[in-house]
């Protein structure tokens, strides 16, 4: 085992560190310094509530006598595209519901038929258990059965299911601190009923039980918003309030439309980025709420049509910023907190916004500057060479939950398939992988002693937190070029830690370089990530210096030389495409320990290029390649 094996595993079980008081005043100053005062106060006051609270039951939820449900018009398109995304995605293979196993999060668990709703649960992530309450896997039970010409007796086993859930969690006897009736779980459990009574024909026995339940939820959703945490949460309990106010007549579905579009027109001009990414710089719930803002707008149009053209305007943003980031496999890049098959995936938004009569507006460009992401696309169909350099921020400074170690990292493709991977997302425990997968050792970067851009710690804490300096791109040497730096190292010595990316179409070469503007007190470690289906192969006769490896997926090989570097090996880390999901993958790490930093990095290229790489001084770089022939030459 190397020592760098022997590091990999020491950071993966590192446990949280800073319980002195002095470390944890610290850390309760940056939270102060980042988060709106709003926002703890209203946690403040939450925490207060449940604790002195003499009631800590929901309570009873008056329902009005004659409960008008209505299904708007393009309600039943919604579910079928939500339904049918189910059973495309293989993530949501959900266990055997009737015989009592169920599988969420990847963790199957023995939950009993009908689901035993009193057993303990404690020893499950809270994610699970969660999820447990979303109901979403009656949506998967649904699809996979409708293959099986199976309809009737699956819709049968799910309004048992319906009247079991409502029997056991009325409101007059559910506590408060019950994840059942969390605000969250219901806004996640309103559209699951609501697709189902859109896509399927419910017994009337059931449908009245149903309606009630959902009127019930809603209510006491449209006073218990999740105001102190706001992000994704708010946005999906509104989503929640306005589909259910779509479905319902009455004065209280009134309230709930008119409470929600109040906020929602506030929170979209701060949660949409300008150029249309979700403000929390995560994939995945940047398909979240997408997904939610196009389901709100086909819901609505009958119902408020300008209301609706906005949230278009504000979705069109969105897609458009989507199609930019999809990799050629038409999935998303896990950037920060994300995982495959807890979002909508950008098949399924695509749908939906085609029902919603919005598409992509743009077309397609070899390179493109999105917001603060620079994209390299090849545009060849068999080729489909494509890398995303991410120069965006760690985390949103006032909701860093779903931020990384992750500044300036890269993801690439090679053939339409992943090669350079960001490592995804474990789990959301406050768990050794939890640590491992927010590090920087688990992106595409380098770090100095193995240490953090910024401060973590717990499982959705940010502390200090390093900045992008600055972004430039452009175009010289027959190569396209986007740079970047942050500050996340100054306090060993480096006033920025500077990037270079550069990729030539015409001869298939990408490069990465690094330099460490200042006198590090440290080593510099930088990190590249490779799919769990890549073979590195090492090239014993390479110098050490400027060694070279073969990448292989067994269709098609590459070459990929470091410069900069004294030393360089292969050792294992985890790649996490989905929640409960982790392969060891190959990872490189290559170090340079000199006093004085040179540029650092690597270039990947065809099998039949000759490279040669000249660095002229502690700051330049210089690479040529034979047959075809080709410079480039950077000052940093």
């Amino acid at each position: 085992m190397t020592s760098e094996q022997v590091e990999l595993e020491l950071l993966t079980d590192i446990r949280d560190r800073g319980d002195s008081l002095m470390q944890r005043a610290g850390r309760a100053m940056q939270i102060a310094r980042n988060y709106r005062w709003s926002q703890i106060a209203r946690r403040g006051m939450s925490l207060v509530r449940k604790r002195f609270s003499d009631d800590r039951r929901v309570g009873s939820i008056s329902v009005p006598a004659t409960l008008t449900f209505r299904c708007p018009g393009k309600l039943a398109g919604v579910a079928e595209i939500v339904i049918d995304s189910h059973r495309d995605h293989p993530s949501h293979q959900n266990g055997d519901l009737p015989k009592g196993m169920l599988s969420l999060l990847n963790r199957s668990v023995d939950t009993g038929w009908p689901i035993d709703w009193q057993q303990d649960l404690s020893g499950l992530p809270h994610l699970w258990r969660f999820q447990l309450q979303y109901h979403e896997y009656l949506l998967s039970f649904l699809a996979d059965t409708a293959e099986s010409n199976s309809d009737f007796h699956s819709l049968a086993l799910v309004e048992e299911f319906l009247l079991h859930w409502i029997g056991e969690h009325l409101p007059e006897q559910v506590e408060t601190s019950s994840d059942s009736w969390h605000p969250y779980c219901i806004s996640r459990r309103i559209p699951v009923w609501l697709w189902i009574l859109g896509r399927y024909e419910i017994r009337g026995h059931v449908m009245e039980p149903v309606k009630k339940c959902i009127f019930q939820q809603a209510e006491y959703l449209c006073d218990h918003l999740e105001l102190d945490l706001c992000g994704n949460h708010l946005f999906e309990n509104l989503t929640a309030l306005v589909l259910a106010a779509c479905c319902f007549e009455g004065k209280e579905s009134r309230r709930w439309l008119t409470i929600s579009l109040r906020q929602l027109r506030r929170e979209l001009s701060k949660q949409i980025l300008d150029h249309g990414e979700h403000f929390e710089l995560s994939p995945m719930y940047h398909c979240q709420v997408l997904g939610n803002l196009l389901k709100m707008a086909c819901l609505l149009d009958e119902r408020d049509h300008k209301t609706a053209m906005r949230f278009l305007d504000s979705a069109q943003r969105m897609l458009n910023f989507l199609a930019r980031i999809t990799q050629p496999d038409h999935e998303i890049p896990l950037l920060g907190d994300s995982g495959y098959g807890e979002a909508p995936n950008p098949k399924q938004i695509h749908r939906l916004a085609e029902l919603a009569s919005i598409r992509f507006s743009g077309a397609r460009t070899a390179v493109h500057k999105t917001g603060p992401y620079w994209v390299f696309d090849s545009l060849q169909s068999k080729e489909s060479n494509w890398l995303l350099f991410d120069r965006g921020q760690a985390c949103c400074d006032e909701l860093p939950a779903h931020g990384h170690c992750d500044l300036l990292n890269i993801v690439a493709s090679i053939g339409g398939r992943p090669w350079i991977v960001d490592s995804g997302n474990f789990d959301y425990e406050n768990s050794s992988m939890r640590r491992y997968c927010r590090s920087s050792i688990a992106h595409n970067v380098l770090t100095v002693n193995n240490e953090n851009q910024c401060q973590i710690w717990s499982s959705f804490r940010m502390g200090r937190r390093a900045r992008v300096k600055y972004e430039q791109n452009g175009s010289r040497d027959q190569f396209d070029w986007a740079s970047a730096s942050h500050n996340g190292y100054r306090r060993f010595g480096i006033n920025r830690m500077e990037r270079v990316v550069a990729s030539s179409s015409e001869h298939n070469v990408w490069v990465c370089a690094d330099l460490a503007h200042g006198m590090p007190t440290g080593s510099l470690v930088g990190y590249l990530h490779f799919a769990y289906d890549i073979d590195v192969l090492e090239i014993p006769e390479s110098d050490p210096a400027k060694r070279t490896l073969i990448l292989d997926d067994h269709r098609q090989q590459r070459q990929m030389t470091f410069f900069g570097t004294e030393q360089t090996s292969i050792v294992d880390g985890w790649q996490c495409p989905a929640f409960g999901i982790r392969k060891k993958n190959p990872v490189i790490v290559y170090r340079q320990t000199e006093a004085v930093p040179r540029p650092m990095g690597w270039v990947l290229y065809d099998m039949d290029i000759e490279l040669e790489i000249a660095e002229s001084s502690t700051n330049r770089l210089v690479i040529k390649t034979n047959q075809p022939a080709t410079t480039f030459d950077w000052k940093f």
